[in-house]
């Protein structure tokens, strides 16, 4: 090998370096994302400061009690599930760092042993050979790559906002089975109360044995539901435990505070709903994506109709001692395979895409559509239980029991006036819950917040 030759590659090996991979600047654009469609901020636990950091942050939430915006908030920066699916950012990344890189140059050297020639020397030759191919091919394996970085960062923000989602649901069942066991809790209470001045009133000889069974009765199905109310409330607290990224096993006690009755509602039409969704919506956002990204790949495919080609210097010293330098080009010639199929596969690929948005934009006006019927149903099932049912019932065991204490009327009007109150109340407050699901639901299908409150 000639020294110019020695000296090329040496400056090559030290103009390519080392490929650093950081990915700050996505990881701050995921950030932003994050931000802009929970309204809370996600934090990639890299280093034990990180860590540290996110264990602070943890307590002080937990130190005061949560509320529903806290509990997102929380569940943003410790949920475990979201930091294995940051990593997968930065392997991203490092695949768009791979795929920039240009191939390594090939050295080849020959050496000839000549026999039986009295006086003779060896004969050597040598060659480098530069795959020029690269400088059309990187920067279409490039923009591949840079778009499954953006493929990778909107998956990411639909896990964000599912973890937000899954979040929110978890603190309104909590408060939903909080609010039915401190109910049920009461009416146990209540029929105790019933039980005991049916015995006064069977002793005093106003009532029969009947009217004993039946309080007695009322009151054990009071019990029974108490026992599968608190169930369902462990339950649920395990749920959120484990929505927030906590230890079940952990001695954490999540104290929440919030009301159901009392969290905003909000108002939006179809029109604004799909408007927000067209730019925000991760199933379109990823679509459109693969238009572009076949797009490219039909180009790649064009390209490696002539293969890889090299372009390099030969060199060789003759037996005389003379040096022949001379140009190297390696081609392969598309006469039989012009990679007809890799094109077609990709031109078919260019056209399923563009379909396929077609195809989701449909589903997602239909999944939108529904979800806002869906949230207007409720909305006027709980504007039913509100001012209609709750009153009515309300009224109804008031009147019962003021004709009760005057013993105008017997034990069974009071308990069934006070089971239809019951039955009331629970669906009230289920009526309640179900908005709030529909319209967490609502938000991941839109992409982030788009509603505003009234």
């Amino acid at each position: 090998m000639t020294r110019s030759t020695m000296f090329l590659v040496s400056l090559l090996v030290l103009m390519s370096g080392c490929a650093t991979v950081t990915v700050d600047e996505e990881f701050a654009q995921l950030s932003q994302e994050a931000m802009s469609r929970t309204g809370e901020a996600v934090a990639w636990e890299q280093t034990p400061e990180d860590v540290a950091w996110t264990q602070e942050t943890v307590q002080q939430l937990l130190q005061d009690g949560l509320t529903r915006e806290e509990a997102v908030r929380l569940a943003l920066i410790n949920n475990r599930q979201l930091q294995v699916q940051f990593e997968m950012l930065g392997m991203a990344k490092a695949d768009l760092i791979q795929a920039g890189l240009y191939t390594n140059p090939r050295l080849g050297s020959l050496i000839r042993f000549p026999g039986g020639m009295p006086g003779a020397v060896i004969n050597t030759e040598s060659d480098v050979l530069f795959l020029i191919s690269d400088l059309w091919n990187v920067p279409l394996r490039k923009n591949l790559a840079t778009v499954e970085v953006l493929r990778t960062t909107n998956l990411i923000v639909q896990e964000i906002l599912e973890a937000a989602a899954n979040a929110r649901n978890a603190f309104d069942e909590v408060l939903l089975q909080q609010a039915l066991h401190a109910f049920v809790k009461e009416n146990v209470s209540l029929f105790e109360t019933t039980l005991e001045q049916v015995h006064i009133r069977f002793d005093a000889g106003l009532v029969n044995q009947l009217d004993i069974y039946l309080a007695q009765n009322v009151l054990y199905e009071a019990q029974l539901e108490l026992a599968s109310v608190n169930a369902q409330l462990n339950r649920a607290r395990a749920q959120l435990l484990g929505s927030l990224g906590l230890d079940p096993l952990s001695s954490v006690n999540v104290h929440i505070h919030g009301d159901l009755e009392h969290m905003p509602r909000r108002d939006i039409t179809i029109n604004q709903a799909w408007t927000f969704a067209q730019n925000h919506r991760i199933d379109l956002a990823l679509t459109r994506l693969q238009i572009g990204q076949t797009q490219r790949l039909l180009s790649l495919q064009k390209y490696k109709i002539f293969g890889d080609v090299g372009l390099g210097g030969n060199y060789t010293r003759s037996l005389g001692g003379v040096d022949n330098p001379g140009l190297v080009i390696a081609l392969e010639v598309p006469v039989l395979n012009q990679n007809q199929g890799g094109i077609a596969r990709a031109e078919f690929q260019v056209r399923q895409a563009e379909k396929q948005l077609v195809a989701t934009e449909l589903e997602a006006k239909q999944e939108l559509k529904q979800l806002l019927a869906e949230l207007h149903f409720h909305d006027t099932h709980v504007g039913l239980f509100r001012e209609n049912m709750l009153v009515v019932q309300e009224q109804a065991e008031s009147y019962v029991k003021q004709f009760y204490s005057s013993m105008q009327f017997n034990s069974i009007y009071l308990i069934q006036a006070r089971q239809r109150n019951l039955n009331a109340r629970r669906g009230y407050l289920h009526a309640l819950r179900q908005y709030r699901f529909t319209e967490s639901q609502l938000q991941v299908a839109l992409g982030g917040q788009a509603m505003n409150e009234s």
